[in-house]
């Protein structure tokens, strides 16, 4: 059983992690002042963002390959790499009108961040063995919020000139390495480290199943999120310009902090592959609507970019959680450094093809492509969602904060109203279409739909939308030229005919469905929720007197035919 954590350690490393980190994003907010005092093109900015992340790339190979946050001690990596990230900044700006020199300086940090970054993530993992996708959360959280106050900094103007807010990350930097230092020690049972390099330990990125499903994911993961950080300014500029643009793009990109520690929270009842599935399929199905989105009135538009923000960012703990705790253990570090170099090379790849799309491609076409990378996501984290039960994940005493408990509540009641209408129409229309089906001709029909294979069945549900769709535009038009009644009238009509129609084809084709692994695990979960909700439901007080009002409703109606 794990020791109890003293309670200043993860304020401590949250702290820590932020200023240290704070290297990375800040600068990024000087750029256009940079641009208008020494005339440096938009180009030259890029460059020297690619010249950072371009040294963080070589120096998370060379502490991955020289196992040094595992070799020694990671306190005193974490401050060693702060300290000389921190001059390296003061380098910077002390020879900033040298173009050469400030991409030399600004590789150097890149290359100390590696000891900063990945290091603060195993020293999480070393302190809590349970509990570390919840730690992880607010650790990346802090570092999410980071990135996006590039951009709040920016809104600021001139309110912090550049050479201000260059020396003053240095020293925020430093501090962040001092306070770590001297305000955590080294966590029980890690004084005992490696003293050779750690080869086999870093091939199980590709040779362990467990480890690779985590890893591919994560490479699923920043093939989008630092893409899509490139690209949030871009899609703002669509409707806003100036401080509102830059506080705008602040909001969406810090509001992935929400995800990643809302979701450490989760991870504690539910399991950190299934927290990142869903946060990777979220983000994947915003990236999906953008076609439609883009368009979308103010309220939707922003709406969908939070959602967007929260998801893409929230996974990022959970699959480092989950890369951490299938490692080797005396090769943690070295592994996480590993697997976000390669995941950073990745995102450099992205961000360049995507934003050489961007100068040919609108972006309601490139946007979709960001939901290759989730895809590929939960795919790779099939193996580990199989093997990880909720159910049978220990209880965890912390509770959400109440208002997450309000909203999980509303949406667990409403999913529940939904399924007893669904319920309360499904057999009825069921047993009507049975009816009908007993017709020659449909007869016959029924009988090659029941012959048809997994996947024809599969592609089967897609006829009554594609023929339903148009009517329900059409009622949405009528809806907008004034005739709400018919309008809502032929919705609902709609509605139920699809429903009537869906029962009977699922009653036809479940065999041959249920042949599909994915489909057969999806449907016993679906029904293991289902019957939840719905026992809820059955046991609350409005139900029990929606019963008796019922049964009374029926003994009079049946008292008034007798007479």
């Amino acid at each position: 059983m794990q020791a109890p954590v003293p309670r200043h350690i993860l304020p401590v490393l949250v702290l820590a992690q932020f200023a240290g980190t704070s290297l990375w994003f800040a600068i990024n907010a000087v750029m256009p002042d940079l641009q208008r005092e020494l005339g440096w093109s938009a180009a030259a900015a890029g460059t020297l963002t690619s010249a950072l992340q371009l040294g963080f790339i070589v120096g998370a190979l060379v502490f991955a390959f020289l196992s040094i946050a595992d070799r020694f001690s990671t306190r005193r990596v974490f401050l060693l790499c702060s300290l000389a990230g921190a001059l390296c900044t003061v380098g910077a700006w002390a020879m900033v009108r040298d173009y050469s020199a400030l991409l030399a300086w600004r590789f150097a940090t890149g290359f100390f961040l590696a000891g900063i970054y990945p290091v603060g993530m195993k020293m999480a993992a070393q302190w809590y063995t349970r509990g570390l996708g919840s730690a992880l959360g607010l650790l990346i959280g802090a570092l999410v919020l980071g990135s996006a106050s590039a951009h709040a900094l920016r809104a600021l103007g001139d309110a912090l000139p550049w050479p201000t807010l260059m020396l003053g990350v240095a020293a925020l930097a430093a501090a962040g390495g001092l306070l770590l230092f001297f305000g955590t020690t080294d966590a029980l049972g890690t004084e005992a480290r490696v003293t050779t390099l750690q080869w086999r330990a870093l091939a199980t990125v590709a040779t362990d199943a467990r480890v690779r499903s985590s890893v591919l994911g994560y490479f699923g993961h920043m093939w989008e999120l630092y893409t899509l950080w490139v690209l949030v300014p871009v899609i703002l500029a669509t409707r806003l310009h100036g401080a509102a643009l830059s506080w705008t793009a602040f909001a969406v990109i810090g509001s992935g902090a929400i995800g990643c520690a809302v979701g450490g929270w989760v991870a504690q009842r539910w399991g950190s592959a299934h927290v990142a599935a869903v946060q990777l399929a979220a983000s994947g199905l915003c990236g999906l609507a953008a076609p439609w989105l883009l368009g979308a009135s103010a309220p939707v538009f922003f709406g969908w970019l939070l959602l967007w923000g929260i998801t893409v960012a929230g996974d990022s703990p959970q699959l480092s959680t989950l890369t951490a705790r299938n490692a080797p253990a005396r090769a943690v570090g070295s592994v996480l450094t590993l697997t976000n170099s390669l995941g950073f090379a990745l995102s450099i790849g992205s961000i360049l093809l995507f934003l050489q799309l961007a100068e040919t491609l609108p972006l309601a076409t490139l946007l979709p492509w960001l939901a290759l990378g989730p895809a590929l996501g939960v795919w790779a984290l099939w193996p580990l969602l199989r093997e990880e039960q909720p159910a049978a994940l220990p209880r965890t005493h912390r509770r959400l904060p109440w208002p997450l408990r309000a909203l999980a509540a509303l949406g667990t009641w409403l999913l529940a109203l939904v399924l007893v209408f669904e319920e309360w129409g499904w057999g009825p229309l069921q047993a009507l279409l049975a009816r009908v089906g007993r017709w020659p001709g449909l007869r016959w029909v029924e009988g090659r739909v029941c012959q048809l294979p997994p996947w024809a069945a599969l592609l089967l549900f897609a006829v009554p939308t594609a023929l339903l769709l148009p009517i329900k535009l059409m009622a949405l038009w009528a809806v907008g030229r004034g005739q709400v009644a018919l309008g809502v009238a032929v919705i609902v009509l709609a509605k139920v005919v699809g429903t009537a129609v869906v029962a009977r084809l699922f009653t036809l084709t479940q065999p041959a469905l249920l042949q599909l692994r994915w489909f057969a695990w999806g449907h016993a979960h679906w029904l293991r929720l289902k019957t939840r909700l719905l026992l809820r439901v059955h046991t609350s007080w409005l139900w029990r007197v929606a019963r008796v009002w019922r049964r009374g409703v029926r003994r009079r109606w049946q008292a008034w035919r007798t007479h």
